[in-house]
């Protein structure tokens, strides 16, 4: 498996891959690929990886950045791994690549919102712990971020991209 930068000609894989890992999430597809297609052509500053095993795109993350008051970070939605693909060190690949942008780049933090018990293995705690408000009503355990320096009050409201619509 080759962690690699997202490519224009990937789109269509990308798109695909993430109404399927959706598709059968727990929570179902909400138009994650086309939040990911608005990002990817907004103004807002977005990373993007993918994962390709066999020359297929088995995994996607992209990142786009978020504030807390006036500390910079970066929000991960959507992360997206091919179900078949799942469980097999894909999603965890991404994890360590994401990590390694934000601090390549200077940012925070990275929030997430996902399941608990996956993301507290990388690190990731209730923002609730840090005073963290999130702008819409979600679940506080599912509500997680990872902060890269410990030394900023990070209490306040997380402002995502005007693209997420909150």
């Amino acid at each position: 498996m080759k962690t690699t930068i997202f490519k224009t000609e990937m789109t269509n894989s990308v798109d695909s891959l993430i109404r399927n890992a959706f598709k059968k999430s727990e929570h179902g597809y909400n138009g994650e690929a086309e939040l990911t297609s608005t990002l990817r052509n907004s103004s807002t500053r977005t990373f993007e990886r993918v994962v390709i095993t066999d020359n297929k795109v088995v995994g996607h993350a992209l990142l786009s950045e978020a504030k807390i008051n006036q500390i910079s970070g970066l929000v991960l939605a959507p992360i997206s791994v091919l179900p078949e693909y799942q469980g097999k060190g894909v999603g965890s690949q991404l994890m360590l690549e994401i990590e390694n942008i934000a601090q390549d780049n200077s940012y925070k933090f990275i929030s997430i919102l996902g399941d608990p018990h996956y993301y507290n293995r990388f690190g990731y705690k209730p923002a609730s712990t840090y005073g963290v408000i999130a702008p819409m009503e979600v679940p506080e355990e599912v509500f997680m971020i990872k902060l890269f320096e410990q030394n900023n009050d990070y209490s306040g409201l997380l402002k995502y991209a005007p693209e997420f619509k909150l």
